[in-house]
């Protein structure tokens, strides 16, 4: 039993605890930090400027995700990750420009900028069900 429910956790789906929403921000908050840290590594050796920014960029944002848990700085990733996917599909097509084609890295990193926007919805749900409208100054009638 316990086999099945480890192999559960391996595939995608629905977050339960606050423990695996913070698991998930950790472990995405990783994965990001060494994308950040390969561009920021490849922008300087092969002078690219485009890919210095963008790992300063991933990696300030994922800064903000992994130690405040910042729905902000998540959907941020989320619409960066889609452009980069948009990006990576054009330089696909068109051979003539230049930049990224691994189109698998950056459909790894949409799905995890996908998962980091669920584990940090769960934990501000669980954040708003803690204080609830009765231990909330804010709603008590004056």
């Amino acid at each position: 039993m316990d086999e099945k429910q480890n192999s559960e956790k391996i595939i995608p789906g629905k977050i339960d605890t606050r423990a695996e929403a913070e698991k998930i921000i950790r472990d995405t908050s990783i994965a990001f930090f060494l994308v950040a840290a390969m561009q920021i590594i490849f922008g300087l050796f092969i002078p690219h400027t485009a890919m210095i920014v963008d790992g300063v960029i991933f990696g300030l944002l994922t800064y903000f995700l992994r130690h405040y848990k910042s729905k902000a700085a998540a959907i941020t990733l989320l619409v960066f990750s889609l452009v980069t996917i948009a990006v990576t599909f054009i330089n696909l097509i068109d051979e003539q420009r230049r930049g990224g084609s691994n189109i698998f890295l950056a459909a790894i990193m949409l799905y995890l900028s996908i998962r980091a926007l669920m584990a940090v919805n769960k934990i501000t749900g669980i954040k708003n069900a803690e204080i609830g409208p009765e231990d909330d100054e804010s709603f008590t009638a004056s």
